[in-house]
C-alpha cells in the first residue's frame, strides 16, 4: 500500500481535508471520520461488510464466462479505444472492477502508467491483490462506492468502467463525480449495455419463441420459454421499471438509450460524449447465446432459430448499416 500516493489522491467525502493513512486505518485531518484498512485495501464504506448481490456467486469469472481470453481480449479492446482518446493516460481510475476483467486486461497491455481499481466488494478486490503482483503498472485498490466523492479533483487522467455505470442507482451522479476527478482534457470511459443494440436482440427472442409457437416446433421446453420470457422482459426493463423503489431492487437496473447519455455527460460538464460500437462486430447472436446459457438455456436449443439473425443482416442490415448499434458499446466523455 502506497501510503504517499493515498494521501496525495484521497480527501474526506465529508469535509473535504487530506486523510492521515497508517497501515492499518485512514483518519480525516480535519473531522472524526475514520475507515479500516483490510489486506492493505482502504475500505472508505460506512459498512465494511458491504458488497453487492454478486458477491453471492461463489465463482463470478465462471459464472459469466471470464477467462484468460477474456481477459486478453478485454486489454486488447480498451487499448485500442483509449489510443484512440489521443494522449497517453498516466494516472487513471477504475470504477466497478469487480472480478478483474478489465483491470487485469489494462495491466496486461500496459495502458496507463498507474491504476487505481476501485469497487464496493471488498471480497473482489481481496481476489485481484495476488493477480495483479506478475504486472509492472502500480495498482492501489480501495474499497468504495462510486456515488461518494472520495478523491481529489483532477487527481486523474483517465477514468474506466466495464459494465459497471447499469448496476448504479444515481449513475447521473457518478458520471457527475468522473468529470470532477479528471484533469482538464482528460476523459472516462465507460462499457456499457445500449438500447438502441439490445432492442435487436429483443426482437430475435421475441420471434424465436412467436416462430416454434406458430410451428408447433417444441424446439423449447416450458422452463426454456420462461427463461427467454425472462430474458425479454429484462431487456424491456426500461419500459415498466420508471420509479426508483422498483430500480433498486434489481441488479441490472439499465440499458442505456444513447442520446440519453450524451445529455448526461454534457449536463455534467463534459465537453462531448460519443458512442462507440463494439469493435468485435454486432454479435447480436453471440450476445443471444451467452444472455441464453447464463440463464440455462442450452446454445443447441436456439442455433435453430439462427435464421432470424441471418434474415436481418440480409435485409435492414444491408440497407441501413450505418444505424445499426451493437447490444453494447463504449461512451466516452470528454472533459
Amino acid at each position: 500500500m502506497d501510503l504517499e500516493y493515498l494521501t496525495d489522491v484521497l480527501r474526506c467525502s465529508a469535509c473535504g481535508a487530506a486523510y492521515a493513512v497508517s497501515a492499518d486505518r485512514l483518519s480525516c485531518s480535519s473531522c472524526d471520520r475514520c475507515f479500516v484498512v483490510v489486506d492493505g485495501i482502504p475500505v472508505l464504506l460506512d459498512d465494511s461488510t458491504t458488497g453487492t448481490a454478486l458477491d453471492d456467486i461463489d465463482d463470478y469469472s465462471a459464472y459469466m464466462g471470464i477467462d484468460e481470453s477474456v481477459i486478453l481480449q478485454a486489454g486488447r479492446q480498451w487499448k485500442r479505444v483509449i489510443d484512440g482518446l489521443g494522449y497517453t493516460p498516466g494516472n487513471a481510475l477504475e470504477i466497478g472492477s469487480g472480478s478483474g476483467a478489465l483491470t487485469l486486461g489494462l495491466l496486461a497491455e500496459g495502458v496507463v502508467q498507474r491504476l487505481t481499481a476501485t469497487d464496493v466488494s471488498l471480497k473482489f478486490l481481496r481476489s485481484l491483490t495476488s493477480q495483479v503482483a506478475r504486472y509492472s503498472t502500480p495498482v492501489t485498490f480501495i474499497a468504495c462506492d462510486a456515488n461518494t466523492p472520495h478523491f481529489r479533483p483532477e487527481a486523474f487522467d483517465l477514468v474506466v468502467g466495464r459494465s459497471v455505470l447499469h448496476h448504479l442507482l444515481d449513475y447521473e451522479q457518478t458520471i457527475a463525480h468522473c468529470h470532477s476527478v479528471l484533469k482538464p482534457g482528460g476523459a472516462a470511459v465507460f462499457y456499457e449495455p445500449v438500447l438502441e443494440g439490445q432492442t435487436i436482440t429483443t426482437l430475435f427472442m421475441a420471434l424465436m419463441l412467436r416462430s416454434d409457437e406458430m410451428t408447433n416446433g417444441g424446439q423449447f421446453s416450458e422452463e426454456d420459454r420462461k427463461h427467454i420470457r425472462g430474458l425479454i422482459r429484462n431487456q424491456m426493463k426500461s419500459t415498466f421499471l420508471q420509479d426508483r423503489a422498483s430500480l433498486s431492487k434489481v441488479e441490472d437496473k439499465y440499458i442505456f438509450e444513447i442520446d440519453k447519455m450524451k445529455r448526461v455527460g454534457l449536463d455534467a460538464g463534459f465537453t462531448d460524449v460519443a458512442f462507440l460500437n463494439d469493435p468485435r462486430g454486432f454479435g447480436y447472436w453471440g450476445y443471444i447465446s451467452h444472455a441464453c446459457k447464463v440463464v440455462g438455456v442450452a446454445p443447441e436449443t436456439i442455433r435453430p432459430f439462427r435464421w432470424i439473425e441471418e434474415v436481418f443482416s440480409e435485409t435492414y442490415g444491408v440497407i441501413f448499416p450505418e444505424k445499426l448499434v451493437t447490444p453494447a458499446g463504449y461512451f466516452v466523455f470528454r472533459r
